[in-house]
C-alpha cells in the first residue's frame, strides 16, 4: 500500500493485510443516486461555485443534469457516500481495500490505466464525466471498471 514515489501521505510504500471484501464493479450512477435522493429525501449533489455548474443537480426538481443518467455522481462527500451506501446495505471501502481493488492485482506497479483519456472531444482542462459503460475500457485485473482515470 502507498508509494516511495507519491505524495509524502503515501510514503513509504508498505506491506497491509487485507481480509476479503466484496466491492461494487461499477461506479455509483445518477440514476442510482437519484433512487436514494427520492426515497430518503437526502440532499442533492450540489456545490455554489461556477466550476461545477455543469454537474449541479436542480435542487427543487431533485434531479441530475440532463442525459447524465448512466454517469457516476459526482460532487458528493464522504459522508454523503456513506448514507448512500447505508441505505443500499453495504458500506465504503477502507482505504486499504480500495486501493487494492484500484491496483487491480498489480501490487507494487502503478495503476492501471491512469493514464487514459476520455473519449470525447472536449478540450483536457475541462473536467467531466462519461457514461459508465461496460466495455468502454477493459476491466482492471479484479473485473472492476473505471477505478481510475
Amino acid at each position: 500500500m502507498g508509494s516511495d514515489d507519491g505524495y509524502p501521505s503515501e510514503r513509504p510504500a508498505h506491506r497491509v493485510f487485507v481480509s476479503p471484501f466484496y466491492i461494487a464493479r461499477t461506479l455509483v450512477t445518477n440514476s442510482q443516486y437519484r433512487s436514494f435522493v427520492l426515497e430518503t429525501g437526502y440532499a442533492v449533489p450540489y456545490m455554489d461555485d461556477p466550476r461545477a455548474e455543469w454537474a449541479n443537480w436542480d435542487r427543487d426538481s431533485k434531479n441530475f443534469p440532463a442525459g447524465r443518467e448512466t454517469h457516476p455522481v459526482v460532487l458528493t462527500s464522504w459522508i454523503d457516500a456513506s448514507a448512500y451506501c447505508e441505505w443500499a446495505g453495504t458500506r465504503l471501502a477502507t482505504e486499504a481495500e480500495w486501493e487494492k481493488a484500484a491496483r487491480g492485482g498489480l501490487d507494487g506497479k502503478l495503476f492501471r490505466g491512469a493514464m487514459r483519456k476520455s473519449p470525447t472531444s472536449e478540450p483536457t482542462t475541462t473536467i467531466r464525466t462519461v457514461p459508465l459503460l461496460l466495455g468502454v475500457y477493459p476491466p482492471n485485473g479484479y473485473g472492476l471498471y473505471d477505478m481510475v482515470g
